[in-house]
């Protein structure tokens, strides 16, 4: 027979039964059909709750401790599903390459298609849950007050993966005292990484083919209820989870950083009939590539414009002293 133990732990809220009785409701689900939510615990080693919806997150999705204490991820269903990425001409505040660096356009219009499902974290990586995973503040000291806000000093790309943990080439291999490397071996979740540009720009638009994952297009007060810009936050970044999610329940994907992905910056697309299948991004040696310019996504509080199909670049070994450049972890479903 089944035999079920249930073990409180401190931070249960109440502490108490009223009337002696206890009532608990078990599910399972088929391993590629994972819930739709999965809390990690960055106090508690190998623990990771899974959740079907944001309702029964403990607590609600705005309680603080899934913005310093534990990570919460959202699973993106992705699996067989063709998208379009990129922008059409015409696209208000669209923005063309000068050529003086890219020959190309940076948003070409054209489609991807995933293999499987994958976890987006709800909200960008905050300097509170950075501490929990490395012990350290990247300023040196603690300050609560500064718990929600994005994660953005000192994050190279040594310090996030590893410094010969390159990609494509190396695939998800990351150095173990990286930041993605504690996090896997604390979590117990070897899956984690930053996510492909493809991967975060299916994310962001949840299904939204407008300049903005609101349905409108950049202009006006268009994008102020859901991404932290210049108008709103002229003198730096806020903290997360403050605006309108995404038809996802993801917070922030526009605006208030820039967030990194895995990807180079590419230079040569394929033509738009070519359809890829979970691309990875350009690899050394491809006309154009530079070894360690790595792709920004979704704008920031300094830039004049927020839109799903923004790309920027950035160089693997800066620290940004810009202070605009973050990130936003991934895993896989199953």
């Amino acid at each position: 027979g089944l035999a079920l133990q249930w073990n409180p732990l401190k931070e249960w809220r109440g502490q108490n039964i009223t009337d002696n009785i206890v009532q608990m409701r078990v599910e399972a689900w088929d391993v590629t059909q994972p819930p739709d939510y999965m809390v990690v615990d960055l106090a508690i080693s190998n623990t990771v709750n899974y959740y079907v919806c944001e309702a029964a997150l403990p607590g609600g999705i705005g309680d603080a401790r899934y913005r310093r204490d534990k990570l919460v991820m959202r699973r993106i269903p992705a699996a067989g599903e063709t998208a379009r990425v990129g922008s059409p001409v015409g696209e208000p505040a669209k923005e063309y390459d000068s050529g003086r660096t890219y020959p190309v356009e940076r948003e070409l219009l054209r489609e991807v298609q995933f293999t499987n499902d994958y976890y987006m974290a709800v909200f960008e990586l905050t300097r509170g849950q950075y501490y929990k995973i490395t012990g350290t503040y990247k300023d040196g000291t603690w300050n609560t007050d500064t718990d929600f806000l994005p994660a953005i000093t000192g994050l190279t790309w040594t310090e996030l993966r590893g410094k010969d943990c390159l990609w494509p080439e190396q695939g998800h291999a990351v150095a173990p005292g990286s930041l993605v490397g504690k996090l896997r071996g604390f979590s117990g979740l070897t899956t984690f990484d930053l996510p492909t540009e493809a991967r975060w720009e299916y994310a962001c638009r949840a299904g939204v083919m407008t300049g903005l994952y609101n349905g409108l297009e950049w202009g006006g007060e268009n994008a102020n209820s859901i991404a932290w810009n210049w108008t709103m936050s002229p003198s730096g970044p806020q903290g997360v989870g403050q605006l309108q999610p995404n038809g996802w329940g993801l917070y922030d994907m526009l605006g208030n950083i820039f967030e990194r992905c895995l990807d180079r910056m590419r230079v040569n697309f394929p033509t738009p009939a070519v359809v890829e299948v979970d691309p990875a991004g350009p690899r050394v040696g491809e006309a154009g590539v530079t070894d360690k310019n790595g792709v920004l996504r979704g704008g920031s509080w300094f830039e004049g414009s927020c839109r799903s199909a923004v790309r920027g670049f950035y160089s693997w070994d800066s620290d940004d002293s810009t202070h605009r450049w973050g990130v936003r972890l991934s895993c896989q479903a199953w």
